[in-house]
Formats: structure tokens, C-alpha cells, sequence
């Protein structure tokens, strides 16, 4: 009879949001240099088809 497996984890960073809270808000990390684009939803589908596009960091959807 064939076995399965169940496999559960969690992967959790600790004290991570509390550094990089302070690194952006003492300007030592441009979180602005990050974006790459900000786009309305009409423009998504354009936006999805960067994903993978290796001059893309971060696109930012507008509502």
C-alpha cells in the first residue's frame, strides 16, 4: 500500500520587521529605489508580463 506524507512547516524571521523598519527610517534603505513602475489596474496584465524581467524590482499597483 503506497505511504503519503504530510509535511508542515513555518518559517518564521525573527526580529526581522523591527531592523528593516529602522534601516528605512533612518534612510540607510531607499525603499523607493525598489520600484520600478507604479500602475493603474488597467495596466496589470502589462505589469504581470514583466514578471521574470530581470530590470524589474518592484511594480507597484495603483487601485
Amino acid at each position: 500500500m503506497p505511504r503519503s506524507r504530510h509535511d508542515r512547516g513555518h518559517i518564521r524571521y525573527v526580529d526581522t520587521w523591527p531592523t528593516a523598519i529602522a534601516l528605512v527610517s533612518s534612510g540607510r534603505v531607499r525603499v523607493a529605489d525598489l520600484v520600478t513602475a507604479a500602475v493603474g489596474l488597467d495596466d496589470l496584465d502589462a505589469a504581470m508580463r514583466r514578471n521574470g524581467d530581470p530590470d524589474v524590482m518592484k511594480i507597484v499597483i495603483h487601485p
